[in-house]
């Protein structure tokens, strides 16, 4: 299976919500499950544990 990590590299300010880049990410996902691809999305606000992000790349 083919594998597809999708990085949210958005950061939320009150005048820029992130509103687009969600819809993009969102539309990227939905792309890449259609053609069989096993996605992931990550979001660099959410707490990010450095070690199980290490294993996934092994």
């Amino acid at each position: 299976m083919k594998n597809v990590l999708i990085l949210n590299a958005h950061h939320y300010y009150p005048f820029s919500e992130g509103k687009l880049n969600a819809a993009l990410i969102e539309k990227a996902d939905a792309f890449f499950q259609a053609k069989g691809y096993q996605t992931r999305v990550v979001n660099t606000q959410d707490e990010i544990d450095v070690e199980t992000e290490l294993e996934n790349h092994q």
